[in-house]
């Protein structure tokens, strides 16, 4: 283990390796990726989300510079830690204009691959029974915790689709849901968001990702297919919400 330790000489500070500049680069285009989300959505809701997920991003970034400053980055597993961290905050950076929508668990997943690999792997170096190791122990504890919430988050539906008793018979069957069988839509939920689907009891028989948000599925619902393009000005498919996306419940 100790050779794992950044050494440390009185008076002199640590030298930053080139494969941290470049973990510091992902942070950079994750922030460009927030300021281009905000942009986008210059509402007090797109200034709420862009703030939470700052904070994460911050998280992120702070608790592996936190690590690096107790590790040697020219030790080989520590480079592939920090690699492994790199790519699971990519992950992260690439999921940020569309965190609440579908790629929640894009984001999410990234997140929680970063915070809980990392600390499994300082656990697992600096052994139980050290300082180090119990503080890292209660941090891993923490993410696994929290992790949880945030994958379930990510894949919770966030809205629901009333049904007739055709469509619900199609969706038994393995088929797609067409918005001429939707009689009800209900909750916000954004394209690519995970929804209930109802029955006419309000029975849930399915959850399946939606191609169109809850505004604009709200507008098609129980139209023919072939006119959504003349409601909305565009099409995203035939289905409200695909076969392959479906899965009954």
């Amino acid at each position: 283990m100790v050779r794992m330790l950044r050494e440390r000489v009185q008076g002199r500070h640590a030298r930053v390796t080139t494969l941290e500049l470049f973990f510091d680069l992902v942070f950079v285009f994750a922030v460009t990726q927030l300021s281009h989300l905000l942009l986008q959505n210059l509402t007090w809701t797109g200034v709420g989300q862009t703030a939470m997920l700052l904070l994460l991003v911050w998280w992120a970034w702070n608790y592996t510079t936190w690590f690096t400053n107790w590790v040697d980055p020219d030790d080989v597993s520590v480079r592939v830690v920090l690699i492994d961290c790199m790519l699971a905050s990519l992950l992260m950076a690439v999921g940020i204009p569309d965190a609440f929508g579908d790629r929640a668990l894009l984001f999410a997943g990234g997140y929680v691959v970063l915070q809980v690999g990392r600390s499994a792997w300082a656990v697992w170096a600096f052994r139980r029974g050290t300082i180090e190791g119990d503080n890292f122990f209660q941090i891993l504890v923490w993410f696994l915790v929290s992790g949880v919430l945030w994958i379930a988050g990510a894949l919770a539906p966030h809205g629901s689709l009333t049904v007739d008793a055709g469509a619900a018979a199609a969706i038994r069957a393995g088929k797609s849901l067409l918005p001429a069988g939707v009689t009800e839509v209900g909750g916000a939920f954004e394209k690519g968001d995970a929804v209930r689907i109802l029955d006419p009891e309000g029975r849930e028989i399915a959850r399946g990702l939606a191609r169109y948000d809850s505004a604009d599925a709200a507008r098609i619902r129980g139209l023919q297919s072939a006119g959504i393009e003349a409601a909305l000005g565009y099409t995203a498919g035939a289905a409200l919400v695909h076969a392959d996306d479906l899965a009954p419940v």
